[in-house]
């Protein structure tokens, strides 16, 4: 009777012991989600007021210094000095409202995830002289949170391939199930060995950010990749 009182003790410490570890790795797991969360929502935040910035006073003084330069503009022999001026201004303030809006993409907060990234697909192919192929169902709007969490590993995604893939064509194609969400990604670049990617070099650090991105949304990102075999990624929400 003793061997057996033993025996029934030792199993029930160790289920209990067992229990205890894996509700200990559940807590932790919620705090580094509540802490990434947490973060996100800073940047997200810090974000917005530099946007704000941006447009309220970078815009508005070279505003002020286009009604100057059309003043000069009337006034002899210095025209074509006022006209390369006022290109300059010209090009400066659309990259402060390229900056402002990739801080904060309005087009996500009035429109939805998918026109943000149909958007944010036209302008790089038109920039980079790349075929982005962009297909999707109509699903209902998602929380904020989400479709922003979502714009941005999107974001970082189409950044890496334009930065290391040597790409000719990215493929994107986006599902909706009701409050469910995959989002599959591919292009046809010089691919990478995911297993000797190291934690600390830019690619590897980009990896790990959407991957905590992912599960702060409570989904999950996985990638597929190898030399020459281009790369994908799949993301999964809800």
């Amino acid at each position: 009777m003793l061997a057996v009182a033993i025996i029934l003790f030792v199993v029930f410490y160790q289920k209990r012991l067992s229990q205890q570890q894996l509700r200990l790795q559940e807590l932790k797991n919620q705090q580094q989600q509540q802490l990434f969360l947490a973060t996100n929502q800073v940047q997200e935040k810090e974000r917005k007021r530099i946007a704000n910035d941006l447009h309220d006073d970078v815009g508005v003084v070279l505003s002020t210094a286009k009604l100057y330069l059309s003043h000069l503009m009337t006034q002899p022999n210095i025209e074509n000095v006022a006209q390369k001026i006022d290109q300059l201004v010209d090009a400066a303030a659309q990259n402060v409202r390229d900056i402002a809006h990739n801080l904060t993409p309005q087009n996500l907060e009035k429109f939805g995830l998918i026109s943000a990234i149909t958007e944010m697909c036209k302008k790089i192919q038109e920039a980079n002289q790349i075929q982005v192929s962009f297909e999707y169902n109509e699903g209902q709007r998602l929380n904020f949170d989400i479709e922003l969490g979502v714009y941005r590993i999107t974001q970082e995604l189409l950044n890496n391939t334009l930065k290391h893939a040597q790409a000719s064509e990215i493929w994107l194609n986006l599902k909706f199930e009701g409050q469910h969400l995959t989002l599959q990604y591919s292009d046809n670049g010089v691919g990478v060995n995911l297993g000797s990617l190291s934690k600390t070099n830019n690619f590897g650090l980009g990896l790990q950010n959407m991957i905590g991105k992912a599960e702060a949304l409570q989904g999950r990102i996985n990638f597929q990749s190898d030399l020459g075999q281009g790369f994908g990624a799949t993301l999964c929400i809800g």
